[in-house]
């Protein structure tokens, strides 16, 4: 089997985009600060349901997962969004970005 912790999924989302991936599935950044340094181990997973059905299920499943998981920096008053989406404030750049994905 497979698991990975909440603490660990940085961003998910829906995608659609055959260049992002061949078929429709769940895009997830992974936060890997403090994993060893290892080049072969993956920043982002991409996961594709043999039922494209249940695409929307796996997003929900990872979307509640992240709720009863939140940032234990969650109440900072700095905004990092930039810096962790490792873009920088150039609103063409996060838009292309960003259209990727569904809402």
């Amino acid at each position: 089997g497979f698991s990975l912790e909440a603490k660990y999924v940085g961003l998910h989302a829906v995608t659609r985009d055959p260049d992002t991936f061949p078929v429709p599935c769940l895009y997830a950044q992974l936060l890997l600060d403090g994993f060893p340094e290892n080049e072969e181990q993956p920043a982002e997973l991409f996961f594709s349901p043999t039922d494209a059905a249940r695409l929307q299920d796996l997003f929900a499943a990872f979307s509640r997962a992240a709720e009863l998981n939140p940032d234990s920096d969650a109440g900072d008053d700095e905004s990092d969004d930039d810096a962790m989406l490792g873009v920088d404030a150039d609103e063409g750049a996060y838009d292309a970005m960003l259209g990727r994905f569904d809402a």
